[in-house]
């Protein structure tokens, strides 16, 4: 027995398709909006950082160097991330850092948008009097992601990331261990500053 399907009109298919390319378009202006915007829980000096930085470079007091008056002190604010572990790989050469995204929101925008900066400096002091040396920066993109559980029932977030960051240490001889301290700076959307305090 044969089954003949009779295909639409070819106009039908167009309209159908200009149908499909309306809605998901539609979808991705929905995935592009930015969350942090529309959840109360961020708070208006996260979702207007940017602006309230460029009116006063030191409002959080972060830059004294500004010369301004800091309007919200926030140092040392874990509320959103936070660096869980730093190090160096003797091995690798390689500086690497450990971040977790705490929240769902409060990272400008889904997936589908560019999201936001979270940037670490790097730091080392080998203990001869010179105090901490800037070693650079490493960074990567966060996104608004929605809370959910993962396939054992256990919460997702904490999220973790890892920058690294190419480092060869001073090589010298020596008697004792030779164990330099390693600082970083974790700064969300904007670069920390090269000065380690």
């Amino acid at each position: 027995m044969s089954i003949y399907l009779k295909a639409p009109p070819h106009s039908l298919l167009y309209e159908q398709s200009k149908d499909h390319r309306k809605q998901k378009h539609a979808m991705l202006r929905l995935a592009n909006m930015r969350l942090n915007e529309l959840d109360p829980e961020v708070p208006a000096t996260r979702t207007n950082f940017r602006k309230l930085l460029a009116k006063n470079p030191n409002y959080f007091g972060n830059f004294p160097e500004a010369g301004k008056e800091p309007v919200e002190k926030i140092i040392e604010d874990i509320t959103f991330e936070a660096i869980t572990c730093i190090g160096f790989s003797l091995l690798w050469d390689l500086l690497e850092a450990t971040i977790a995204i705490k929240l769902p929101t409060g990272y400008g925008g889904a997936l589908c948008t560019a999201g936001t900066r979270e940037y670490v400096r790097f730091f080392i002091d080998y203990g001869d009097g010179s105090g901490f040396q800037d070693l650079g920066l490493a960074s990567f993109s966060s996104h608004d992601i929605p809370n959910a559980d993962d396939c054992r029932k256990v919460p997702e977030k904490p999220l973790y990331y890892t920058v690294t960051r190419s480092f060869t240490p001073n090589q010298k001889y020596c008697v004792f261990p030779n164990l330099p301290v390693v600082r970083g700076i974790l700064s969300w959307n904007v670069q920390p500053p090269s000065n380690p305090n």
